[in-house]
């Protein structure tokens, strides 16, 4: 019986550990896996904000790797689980306490181990697009960030430049540096004047 009702518990923390770790793969994922949006989400917010979202469900968009590491984490933990059970009554409340104070690091790490990969690729893209983007010499190039209205603006801005200039601009909600990148090898063209560009961090001009 008593072993019927430490797999109870086990079952119930593996959903709690679920649900906690999709809330912090939604919050990278929302960062676009970037240390320093992540960390300034947290200093531009309060602490108590930012946890109070605990309670309610924020579930990442499933993509590809958003599903890998999902399954991995569930094997993961399943795994954990099935080590914890084995383990005596007390060992098990300290194993499972641990797990939940320090969930946000290991979910963290375990996130930022599967962009490694992902990483290189994106330092490879934005080297071709630098390359690229050197050749033109008289292009005009228009930063927009900001917390908020970075869209609308560049949206704005393109469309009155458009009036005398041929304008390139980033699409839709297009602000992480790899998105600029594959924009500038995709669509920039000899013909373009001006590159209007959302950037949601946008780095000093050199």
């Amino acid at each position: 019986m008593e072993q019927i009702i430490k797999i109870g518990l086990a079952v119930f923390w593996f959903l709690v550990f679920t649900k906690l770790f999709l809330f912090w793969l939604w919050l990278w994922q929302l960062k676009n896996y970037h240390l320093g949006r992540f960390k300034a989400h947290f200093e531009r917010q309060k602490i108590k904000k930012v946890f109070a979202s605990f309670y309610r469900i924020k579930l990442p968009v499933f993509t590809k790797k958003a599903l890998a590491v999902t399954t991995a984490w569930f094997l993961g933990v399943g795994a954990f689980f099935i080590f914890a059970v084995g383990q005596t009554d007390d060992n098990f409340r300290l194993l499972v306490l641990l797990f939940l104070f320090l969930l946000p690091l290991i979910a963290s790490v375990f996130i930022l181990l599967f962009q490694i990969p992902v990483w290189f690729w994106q330092i490879y893209i934005m080297r071709k697009a630098r390359k690229k983007r050197e050749q033109f010499k008289n292009l005009i190039v228009i930063g927009i960030t900001g917390s908020f209205g970075k869209t609308s603006t560049k949206e704005f801005l393109a469309s009155i430049l458009k009036e005398k200039y041929n304008v390139l601009k980033t699409s839709e909600h297009i602000n992480a540096e790899v998105g600029i990148a594959q924009t500038i090898l995709r669509e920039l063209k000899p013909e373009h004047q001006v590159f209007v560009v959302e950037s949601a961090l946008m780095k000093k001009a050199k």
